[in-house]
């Protein structure tokens, strides 16, 4: 019951897994297969449940913490990118 009241109440959590989604629907999308999104693309409602997600925003957000050495990115490592902070 805790992991599943954890799951709830884990905001960052929940922004990372809607980001990795985001992404790859992008992906599929466009048919690209670099990450090169615009800072002020936000996600189109069409596409449910990513819809409205600041996905450029939060790409930048990540190359800029992973210039800067930050513990996001190690964190992501040691959980498989699931953005929890279990280890």
């Amino acid at each position: 019951m805790a992991g599943a009241l954890a799951w709830f109440i884990d905001p960052e959590g929940a922004y990372w897994r809607r980001g990795i989604e985001a992404a790859t629907r992008w992906l599929r999308e466009t048919g690209k297969t670099e990450l090169r999104v615009r800072y002020v693309f936000v996600v189109p409602d069409e596409w449910g449940a990513v819809g409205g997600y600041p996905l450029g925003r939060w790409i930048a957000d990540l190359r800029r913490y992973h210039a800067a050495g930050s513990s996001v990115w190690r964190g992501a490592a040691r959980t498989g990118g699931r953005g929890d902070r279990a280890g």
